[in-house]
């Protein structure tokens, strides 16, 4: 499917309302849920030709954590990104760099950025969250206590290690360890180190 018949494909009458919902939502303060609801807007209107943003990085990090680690930009890795792009202008976004991938919309004060096509971690673990009735659908538990701990390694930041914690004890009883496991192994020994010492300061008992 190329760029312009995906886009061709989009209900006019869709994009209209989440050019308005957009704009009503610039009228709130801003806040974690206008944030992602404006998000889920843009994911429903994208729904019926196949391109599903997903968030990563910091503002999945504010989802699991309910708000107590705000951020101020929106990381979104999505596959037809060029037709995302062009999406996004159409709904009121510009580009901080013509042919960039960080856009920003005026009135949401809201900065997004498309930091990849391939998320880095499993399509299976994705989570769908449900606000004001649209869906956002945000990286696995498991595959961002691992993208904390790689910016923890690899960025030596102390407050991404303990992020990365926060989320293991958050989500103890819910996390596919074996999958943490696996993965952990696939990447670089420094990672490897950070997850088994996180590990097993919470699952000495299960070994």
């Amino acid at each position: 499917m190329t760029e312009e018949r995906s886009l061709s494909d989009l209900d006019r009458e869709l994009i209209i309302s989440t050019r308005e919902h957009l704009i009503r939502l610039s009228k709130q303060s801003p806040s974690f849920e206008r944030n992602i609801e404006a998000i889920g807007h843009i994911t429903f209107c994208l729904r019926g030709i196949g391109i599903r943003p997903v968030v990563v990085g910091g503002l999945a990090v504010e989802v699991y954590t309910f708000g107590t680690h705000p951020t101020v930009d929106v990381d979104i890795v999505v596959d037809e990104m060029m037709s995302f792009l062009s999406f996004l202008e159409i709904v009121g976004f510009e580009p901080k760099k013509i042919g960039g991938k960080h856009w920003y919309h005026r009135g949401l004060d809201l900065p997004i950025e498309i930091v990849g096509e391939k998320l880095h971690g499993s399509l299976e673990k994705v989570n769908q969250v449900i606000v004001e009735n649209v869906v956002v659908f945000v990286i696995g538990i498991e595959d961002l206590i691992l993208e904390r701990l790689r910016y923890g390694v690899y960025w030596k930041s102390v407050l991404d290690m303990e992020i990365a914690e926060t989320l293991l004890v958050a989500y103890k009883d819910k996390l596919d360890i074996e999958y943490l496991d696996l993965q952990a192994i696939s990447q670089k020994k420094r990672i490897v180190q950070a997850w088994e010492e996180l590990k097993d300061r919470y699952f000495m008992d299960k070994k």
